[in-house]
């Protein structure tokens, strides 16, 4: 009997603790930087100078580090983390619709972003 109830003990603390990790991992926001889930994981980062960059991940593999604004002359980084976020995005969907994720002027005139001309 004290054995079926060590046993049971057991189950319970392995269960408890599966299901802690399963609830931390899934809100777990790394420092608030995650910005967006699916199958594309996006992260708006604001670097030591206070510019915004981002990252994309694919199953926890970084795939992309956007630290300046694409297609745009010099090395301009984002105004801002919506900026930065909104042009992540845009290239998540280009990823998800199996399209280069390269971004043009247009599109960064389409979207809103800021940046020098």
């Amino acid at each position: 009997m004290e054995n079926q109830l060590r046993h049971i003990l057991a189950f319970i603390v392995i269960a408890v603790a599966i299901l802690f990790f399963a609830i931390y991992s899934s809100t777990h926001q790394d420092d608030g930087k995650i910005a967006e889930k699916g199958e594309y994981d996006l992260v708006a980062i604001q670097n030591e100078n206070g510019q915004w960059y981002y990252e994309i991940y694919g199953d926890t593999v970084l795939l992309i580090r956007q630290e300046h604004i694409p297609a745009v002359r010099g090395q301009q980084f984002f105004a801002s983390k919506e900026d930065a976020e909104k042009t992540a995005r845009l290239v998540i969907r280009k990823l998800n619709a199996n399209q280069a994720p390269s971004v043009t002027i247009n599109e960064l005139f389409e979207h809103g972003i800021t940046f020098k001309r």
